[in-house]
């Protein structure tokens, strides 16, 4: 119940929270479920379920009342961690790394990119500090191309990394949103689902339960390779400002299919800036292609 006080809450900021506030709002909640264990019930990895329900809540109210609900943010906490005892110590140690991922996109304005789960103000720990207080090497940590979903407003995108240990250790991953995807509202595109793999007996597998194992143990040279989702769009993809589109496409938020495919833009030339391909839209053909898609929509 709580989380969705939550979900109330930020749909209307304006209004103090006091009892009158929730009071025009009724949440029927299924008792024996997930979301209503009680005592004795074993549970762990609450924030998971309680992201769901503040998108659960959202979604529904994004029917009647969209202009002020967000689309779905990447809605899991996705917390790895790594574990064992240090080879120059002797001392045990847990890394913990929760994940960072994109916000749903509102009328308002695009997604939030990389941001905080949430539901929780975790950060993930500055990889120099984690690097030096554990036996790891971050390969890369950077923002996910094409994980925010198309839209008039653009979803915030998730990241990525991957860590290999230099040192046997052991290590566990309790995420979600593997098989529902953050959703996009009126007519706003779904995020890029989460995705987890794990590097070690010389391959690179997918857990079974996807985003959640428990203890997998690592040895020097293996790791863990994770993909945080992004956050729904707002609105139809065809509507998007060319110039933000530019921007996106320069900023590494979209890649040259996704702004081809799903906002209907047209590039007009590229040029190199070092290793970087900078892009120029044709504004005008791009209008041409989207009253063409359009068209060719509603004749169908």
């Amino acid at each position: 119940m709580s989380a969705c006080y939550v979900a109330m809450k930020h749909l209307f900021p304006e209004v103090p929270v006091n009892g009158g506030a929730f009071r025009p709002a009724t949440f029927n909640i299924p008792p024996k479920t997930i979301i209503s264990a009680e005592y004795p019930t074993p549970v762990g990895g609450y924030l998971e379920v309680l992201g769901r329900v503040v998108d659960a809540v959202f979604g529904a109210l994004s029917q009647a009342i969209p202009d002020r609900t967000p689309a779905g943010s990447f809605g899991t906490t996705g917390v790895c961690t790594v574990g064992g005892r240090h080879p120059d110590t002797g001392n045990f140690f847990v890394g913990v790394f929760p994940y960072p991922g994109g916000y749903g996109a509102t009328r308002a304005t695009d997604g939030l990119v990389h941001g905080n789960t949430p539901q929780s103000m975790a950060n993930f720990m500055s990889l120099e500090m984690s690097e030096h207080r554990y036996p790891v090497r971050f390969d890369y940590f950077r923002m996910r191309e094409d994980s925010g979903g198309p839209g008039w407003h653009r979803g915030g995108c998730g990241s990525e990394y991957q860590f290999t240990v230099w040192s046997e250790c052991v290590t566990s991953v309790l995420g979600d949103r593997v098989d529902s995807a953050p959703f996009g509202i009126v007519g706003g595109g779904n995020a890029k689902p989460n995705e987890v793999r794990i590097h070690n007996g010389g391959k690179a597998w997918v857990p079974p339960f996807r985003s959640k194992i428990e203890k997998e143990p690592l040895k020097p040279g293996e790791g863990v390779e994770a993909h945080s989702p992004g956050g729904g769009g707002f609105g139809n993809p065809l509507e998007r400002d060319p110039v933000e589109i530019e921007r996106d496409l320069n900023l590494g938020y979209i890649s040259r299919s996704s702004a081809e495919r799903d906002y209907g833009a047209v590039i007009g030339k590229t040029s190199k800036l070092g290793d970087r391909t900078v892009f120029t839209l044709d504004v005008e053909a791009t209008q041409r292609e989207r009253q063409r898609r359009i068209q060719r929509k509603e004749t169908r």
